[in-house]
């Protein structure tokens, strides 16, 4: 019997111990995970990247809207965007037996994000050293152009009339309020 006592207690005092070590292991991934978000919001908020130019364009290739943080333009928004539409073209055309589209182009610090939706595209010109933390942004941002545009932007005419509101969701992009929805969501 007295076998079996001593058994018994090794047992208790073994599953003790794992329950211990698992409960510190569960511990020490909750830490590690806060400090990872933390340095995630530090980073975030002391080095954001700036969208500074945002394109709306119809599926068509026509340019729907631009906005831009610049108080003057100094560029021809037209040629800009059948630029883009072009670019796109031409690399479905090159590498027609590739999936996948053009999402990113790159100059210098300058770097276009480009977003897609059901009929409509979204291109960003964006700043800064995490580009990547744009492109939810921007799907959320197209999301609700479409859901609140849908039916118009199936066969939009090519008139602002048609889509008022747009501006609206766009002033919020690139005041970052995309950004904020963004980050609680976990997708930066």
């Amino acid at each position: 019997m007295a076998l079996s006592d001593e058994a018994l207690g090794i047992a208790v005092v073994g599953i003790f111990a794992i329950q211990g070590m698992w409960l510190a292991f569960l511990t020490f991934m909750m830490y590690r995970r806060r400090k990872t978000q933390e340095a995630k919001l530090r980073r975030w908020m002391e080095k954001p990247t700036i969208v500074d130019e945002i394109f709306l364009l119809h599926k068509s290739g026509l340019l729907m809207k631009h906005y831009t943080r610049r108080l003057k333009p100094d560029l021809d928004t037209d040629i800009l965007s059948a630029m883009l539409v072009a670019v796109q073209e031409f690399v479905k055309d090159s590498f027609r037996g590739e999936k996948g589209s053009l999402d990113e182009l790159k100059f210098g610090e300058l770097r276009i994000i480009i977003a897609r939706g059901k009929h409509t595209l979204l291109a960003s010109v964006v700043t800064g050293e995490h580009p990547e933390d744009i492109v939810p942004q921007l799907r959320m941002a197209l999301e609700d152009v479409e859901k609140k545009h849908g039916r118009v932007l199936e066969d939009w005419g090519g008139t602002e009339q048609e889509i008022h509101g747009v501006d609206d969701i766009m002033k919020d992009l690139i005041k970052g309020e995309y950004r904020l929805q963004a980050f609680a969501a976990g997708e930066i």
